[in-house]
């Protein structure tokens, strides 16, 4: 019985990193499969332009799918690469919140996506996104709360 925790423990931080590694996967793939158009995406928020735009569209894309790709491997894996791949999703997480969080203080000129890849609808006001991304920011901060006992205890 003393150990039934440590089981469910496991389980829920496997099933959230497996969750958001399959998510930032997901819409990494997407962004790949039309990078011009993400590109394009990035202009319109008004922030990075030109050759800036172009890194940060591919920068992105290339995070996105290899966190995605850590996250997955990260919740087969467990112990310390559960709690690295956690680390880095929810890094990615604080900075989609601190970019949309300034989407909502400066406004793009006009009303755009996010461009995530999941939506295309254009977006009035950022606060909601900038409110969601930190909310996983939190969920993925947890993993290393939750498994850091565990791992100690090895």
């Amino acid at each position: 019985m003393g150990r039934s925790p440590i089981i469910w423990r496991d389980w829920i931080t496997g099933l959230i990193c497996l969750g958001f590694g399959c998510w930032v996967l997901v819409t990494g793939l997407i962004k790949a499969e039309d990078i011009h158009s993400f590109r394009s995406t990035i202009e319109e928020h008004g922030v990075l332009t030109g050759p800036s735009a172009r890194v940060a569209s591919y920068g992105m894309t290339g995070a996105e799918i290899t966190l995605g790709i850590g996250g997955v491997l990260g919740a087969a894996i467990g112990g310390r690469p559960r709690i690295a791949c956690a680390i880095a999703l929810a890094s990615l997480f604080l900075l989609l919140s601190g970019y949309a969080t300034y989407l909502s203080l400066i406004p793009p000129p006009k009303p755009v996506g996010c461009g995530c890849g999941l939506s295309r609808s254009p977006i009035t006001d950022w606060t909601p996104l900038a409110f969601r991304n930190s909310i996983c920011t939190l969920i993925l901060g947890a993993v290393p709360v939750g498994l850091s006992r565990r791992v100690a205890s090895k």
